[in-house]
């Protein structure tokens, strides 16, 4: 178990862990009241280690826990601390009041307890958001992202944490954003590589095709085929017919009449002939 050293240079001997956690949180709490600010560094390792070494603890453990931890932490190191929000990221019940705590630290602290600690979606989403460069790659990175946090990591303005968004296979990134997505690909190669790994509907990702490789040029074009093939053909176009003006009737010169004017042989017999007609002139 670890020790510490009094000012005498005498090693004081930590306590161990044992299974009455509330008990072994009281004698560390009598320790860490000791004048002594040397040895509160070595207490907060010793009372991580007790919390993370079982998988789950009563309220009024974790409550206890997360007063002193945050107590000792005051006077802790940057090595101590970096090595605490490690060990606390990893358990399931760590207080969340105290991860929060880490992340105001901000540096290998915070991307720490950003990468993998269990944190709510609003703590995310504001690191995705206000947090730094490293703070929000980290967020990028994580399996359990939500649509929210997403947003915010796709538009922020540095391109290595949406280029860690979009290597990221969980992030659930949906057809608006992948089209926002390719469109920033556009200027940023790398960008491009990674929205075309990660891969989708090729006709989405047709705007990243110079920078595709032979595979993913084929996948192209021949959705870009088939997507022709597909389109119904449009009608031939015909031209206007000219409008039809009703025929009128041609009428006779002022002063003719029409009748009927027999065929030779019926003009033989003394008969008319029906459908022929001669026109005379009569005075009016």
């Amino acid at each position: 178990m670890p020790g510490s050293l009094e000012p005498g240079g005498v090693a004081t001997e930590a306590p161990m862990l044992t299974d009455d956690v509330p008990a072994t949180l009281d004698r560390l709490a009598d320790l860490g009241r000791t004048p002594d600010v040397n040895i509160r560094p070595v207490l907060l390792r010793v009372l991580v280690d007790l919390f993370v070494s079982k998988p789950s603890h009563s309220l009024d453990a974790i409550r206890q826990f997360d007063e002193m931890a945050s107590r000792l932490l005051e006077d802790a190191d940057e090595a101590t601390r970096v090595i605490v929000a490690a060990k606390l990221a990893g358990h399931p019940e760590a207080p969340k009041g105290l991860l929060k705590r880490l992340i105001v630290e901000r540096g290998p602290i915070a991307t720490t307890v950003l990468s993998r600690a269990h944190l709510d979606h609003a703590t995310l989403q504001s690191a995705a958001a206000l947090g730094t460069s490293d703070m929000a790659i980290a967020v990028a990175r994580r399996p359990d992202l939500d649509a929210a946090t997403v947003r915010a990591l796709a538009e922020r303005p540095e391109e290595a944490v949406v280029a860690a968004l979009a290597e990221n296979g969980a992030a659930p990134i949906d057809l608006g954003l992948q089209r926002y997505l390719v469109r920033r690909a556009r200027d940023h190669q790398g960008l491009a590589t990674l929205l075309l790994r990660r891969g989708g509907d090729p006709l989405e990702l047709a705007a990243l095709f110079l920078a595709a490789d032979r595979g993913a040029r084929a996948d192209i074009l021949m959705a870009l085929r088939r997507q022709e093939l597909g389109r119904p053909s449009a009608p031939p176009r015909s031209r206007p017919r000219p409008a039809r003006h009703p025929r009128r009737p041609k009428s006779s010169p002022e002063g003719w009449r029409c009748r009927a004017r027999p065929s030779a042989g019926r003009r033989r017999r003394g008969g008319a002939s029906p459908g022929r007609t001669t026109t005379e002139r009569r005075p009016n």
